[in-house]
């Protein structure tokens, strides 16, 4: 089944663009929808025309480029979703305990924030 990706996160990051930055530019008071329309790995799948509409006009005002909607969503006609995708093998006896870890949180793609929601997890008791 074919599947639609979102690529806002990587749009924003490519002109040093926030969330925060499209969500006043919007005109929004609740950021929710912004930070979840950007946010790697967990954007949602269903979003209707006007929120659209108003996320492609906005980041036209603020780069100045003719945004079109392939610039923020980028269609797959093989349907695999990339959360699916298999991380890449571990190497057999790597120079660094800590490389194979690496190596899959770079494929993960994480935010910072999600990193930095990782890592806390990780440290708690």
């Amino acid at each position: 089944m074919p599947n639609v990706r979102w690529r806002l996160a990587d749009y924003l990051e490519r002109h040093g663009l926030t969330a925060y930055a499209l969500g006043k530019e919007i005109g929004i008071t609740r950021m929710n929808t912004v930070y979840r329309l950007a946010r790697r790995g967990s954007e949602p799948v269903r979003v209707d025309l006007e929120t659209l509409g108003l996320v492609i006009s906005s980041l036209r005002k603020l780069t100045g480029e003719d945004v079109q909607l392939t610039d923020i969503l980028e269609y797959d006609p093989s349907g695999t979703p990339e959360a699916q995708a298999a991380p890449p093998p571990l190497p057999e006896h790597p120079s660094d305990p800590l490389e194979p870890v690496l190596e899959q949180l770079r494929a993960l793609n994480l935010s910072q924030s999600q990193l930095a929601a990782l890592l806390r997890q990780l440290q708690a008791p």
